[in-house]
């Protein structure tokens, strides 16, 4: 028995390898490891079941255990090494057709509601995410306008108490519904909560409640936690009502208010994993998901825009993703913050640090982008929004703090696709040219740009995208739904 034991104990790191990714927008998931929205195979839960079994089968019934063990292993050797390896096999690319799909249909809102704005809700539902954390067990009465009893007694009963570090991995509308005079919205949100060195992963829903026919605030008061009313500091009585100008705040009139929590998951998060292999990620096959009405509103957008032209857009896109490429794989991520909105700047930084804990450094090089597919044009009240798909192909690897190899391929290109989704606040202009060297507002160099993303020569903020597109949203290819 004991000469089997080593095919035995190889098989853990031969079946439940994942493939999570480390470049800029395909890490793992907010939890550490796994397939977070990654470009990776991701997983291993299966593997693991299968080794656990085998490994029973080898130590409680040999004869069984052990040969099918070994045909397993054997089968596994050589799929990895047909043809040159699994990475070549999986390269070849069969493009599949576009398939139609949309997601969460917000037009009977619309239709009350003209001002309702999907970016800004998000941005809203974020920032009260990340604040009620925050001040969860210690002072959620500040939160009165946006929390009702119920969820705030929901936040508060959490053992873990407040926390010093909100990182938001995603935010979903999942859901819709009309109800009366009322319209309710639920968000998903996955996030990576932190306090010292406790870090957790948790995947949560929040229900939203508004009376359905209210004309939602402009940008001025939905980026900032403010009286949906008068636009001061968020400051209520006992009664919920606003200090500055007697509006009641708290009976969702005038703004969303969270109405129920529900805790799907939450555990601690695991280091990050990494890839051990080049060739092209899962998903990248899928066909382009695109919205219904991608070809006319594109077609509103450049007639809206006379200096917008589709080859032009196609031209920014591809600079922007090289420029935040380049930043990603130096380190130098405040290079990116006039590009990308605030949760994504974070998310991003989230990712950096967290390989820097683990002594790892993850190196870009020689990207190729292939095309460029329109995929969903949007238009609210207040912004623009363009999803379009990168497919492109570049070396990824990671070493570790001795310059060993620990995952990716520094030989072997890995192609992937990913949805880059880009706004920009209407009113001022639609050109699609693109100075990552310097601001787009005052034309100084880059070299001072503050974690808010404000130029410290002229103080205009770049990433609220009221000067240029900046990018909002990179999704993998096997999870977008349109």
């Amino acid at each position: 028995m004991k000469r089997w034991l080593p095919w035995a104990l190889a098989l853990p790191s031969l079946l439940v390898a994942g493939e999570a990714l480390a470049r800029m927008g395909g890490g793992g998931d907010f939890g550490g490891g796994g397939d977070w929205s990654s470009g990776g195979g991701g997983g291993g839960g299966d593997g693991e079941a299968v080794v656990r079994l085998l490994l029973w089968l080898c130590f409680e019934h040999p004869a069984l255990g052990i040969p099918l063990t070994l045909c397993v292993a054997g089968g596994w050797i050589y799929v990895k090494t047909r043809d040159g390896g699994l990475a070549r096999a999986r390269s070849r690319t069969v493009r599949a057709r576009p398939v139609q799909r949309r997601g969460l249909d917000l037009g009977p809102l619309v239709a009350l509601d003209a001002n309702f704005s999907e970016l800004l809700f998000v941005d809203l539902a974020q920032l009260t995410y990340v604040r009620a954390q925050q001040l969860r067990g210690r002072d959620l009465q500040a939160l009165a306008s946006l929390l009702s009893p119920k969820a705030r007694a929901a936040l508060d009963a959490r053992p873990e108490g407040p926390v010093d570090q909100v990182i938001l991995g995603s935010t979903r509308l999942v859901s819709l519904t009309l109800q009366g005079p009322d319209a309710r919205l639920v968000t998903e949100f996955e996030a990576n909560l932190g306090q010292g060195q406790d870090q957790r992963y948790l995947r949560e829903r929040w229900t939203w409640q508004r009376r359905a026919d209210t004309l939602s605030p402009g940008p001025e008061r939905m980026q900032v936690l403010s009286c949906a009313s008068c636009g001061a500091t968020l400051e209520t009585d006992v009664d919920g009502r606003c200090q500055h100008c007697g509006a009641a705040l708290g009976d969702g009139r005038l703004q969303w208010r969270v109405v129920q929590i529900q805790l799907d998951e939450q555990r601690p998060t695991r280091p990050p994993e990494v890839s051990s292999q080049g060739g092209q990620e899962l998903g990248t096959d899928l066909p382009t998901v695109l919205d219904p009405r991608l070809q006319p509103e594109l077609r509103a957008l450049l007639a809206r825009h006379t200096d917008l032209t589709w080859p032009a857009f196609v031209e920014q896109t591809k600079a922007l993703f090289l420029a935040l490429q380049q930043a990603w794989t130096e380190r130098r991520w405040d290079r990116a913050r006039p590009f990308v909105t605030d949760p994504l700047y974070q998310q991003q930084r989230y990712w950096m640090e967290s390989y820097q804990r683990a002594g790892y450094t993850n190196r870009l090089d020689d990207i190729v982008i292939l095309r460029v597919e329109p995929a969903r044009v949007t238009l609210d009240a207040f912004y623009e929004s363009v999803t379009v798909r990168i497919f492109a192909k570049l070396r990824d690897w990671t070493e570790d703090a001795r310059g060993e190899l620990v995952g990716g391929s520094r030989t072997q290109a890995r192609a992937f696709s990913e949805y880059w989704t880009f706004v920009r606040a209407q009113g001022h202009g639609g050109g699609a040219s693109v100075d990552t060297e310097h601001c787009p507002s005052c034309g100084a160099p880059l070299d001072r740009v503050s974690e808010g993303g404000v130029c410290a020569y002229c103080e205009t903020r770049l990433s609220k995208a009221e000067h240029s597109w900046v990018l909002s949203a990179i999704t993998q290819d096997e999870v977008y739904g349109g």
